[in-house]
């Protein structure tokens, strides 16, 4: 009975280092598992944080072309209007870009201290309109555009935007605004019959888009190829054209199929370049733009 209980003891001792060498082993497969784990959490919480940053700087780029439209109408509306003997118009005062280009870096701290206000934090903020077109002298009723690049920034986060502004002599004022190079057509569209944009799909500067989502944009009225239609593109924000399997028309609609699947988290821009459409008389219709930022994954 003793020999028996000295054999198992002197058994276990011997496993001793064995069951040392299995412990440490499991302790490290835990440790590797809980590292992936915790690095992949991380990763997800930068990737969360990089993506709200983003938006942010886009939310506060829009503002800054919002902002601009609207005190280029106050601004336009402030214009002598010319008119002859019997009263009728017969022109307008030229916009001076100098004398506008005061009023909005003078409007754009309002906006600034509003998403100080909204996020209450120590990061940066700004918004600065960078390059005018042109960068001085006067705009001409419904002859002359005056574009603006526009950058709104959070921490590092930067979002560059544009806005192109216009007007007539009765003060009718016009504005196109987007990521990237803005579509303007050669003149204004006056004639109330010309097919316009009504929608888009996504609509403009939407968020947390579907990376599978086709793309559409509605017109008031019919419309048909033109001989630009071959032009019409989407790219990324980084320039990038992305590859397109289809582009056609239908019920009023002009519809743009990826060939793949758009990129998480990413700027598209869909350009619809002047003369890409026409109406039922072949008369070409204006250019447009508009722009969308894809879901994260």
């Amino acid at each position: 009975m003793t020999l028996s209980f000295i054999k198992i003891k002197k058994y276990f001792y011997s496993q001793r280092g064995t069951a040392l060498i299995t412990v440490m082993g499991v302790m490290s497969v835990v440790f590797i598992i809980g590292s992936l784990v915790l690095y992949m959490a991380a990763a997800e919480i930068r990737s969360i944080d990089d993506f709200s940053d983003q938006t942010r700087a886009f939310y506060i780029a829009e503002a800054g072309a919002d902002l601009a439209v609207k005190e280029w109408e106050v601004y336009v509306n402030s214009l002598e209007i010319y008119k002859d003997k019997e009263g009728s118009i017969t022109g307008i005062e030229e916009a001076d870009v100098n004398s506008f280009k005061s009023i909005l870096n003078s409007k754009k701290s309002s906006v600034v201290n509003g998403f100080f206000d909204k996020y209450s934090n120590n990061k940066i903020i700004q918004l600065s309109y960078l390059n005018w077109k042109p960068g001085t002298g006067k705009i001409r009723a419904s002859e002359d555009f005056l574009t603006i690049s526009i950058r709104g920034v959070y921490d590092q986060a930067v979002c560059d935007y544009q806005v192109a502004l216009w007007y007539d002599k009765n003060k009718n004022t016009g504005s196109y605004k987007g990521f990237g190079e803005v579509n303007i057509p050669q003149e204004p569209d006056q004639n109330e019959g010309t097919p316009r944009v009504v929608n888009t799909k996504p609509a403009q500067g939407a968020l947390n888009v579907k990376v599978n989502q086709l793309i559409e944009v509605g017109y008031s009225d019919k419309i048909y190829p033109g001989d630009k239609f071959n032009n019409i593109t989407l790219k990324n924000n980084e320039g990038k054209f992305i590859e397109l399997q289809k582009v056609f028309i239908a019920n009023n609609k002009l519809k743009i199929n990826p060939r793949h699947r758009l990129d998480y988290n990413t700027v598209y821009i869909v350009n619809i370049p002047g003369g890409a459409l026409v109406d039922d008389n072949g008369n070409p219709l204006s250019g447009f733009t508009f722009n969308f930022i894809t879901e994260k994954k």
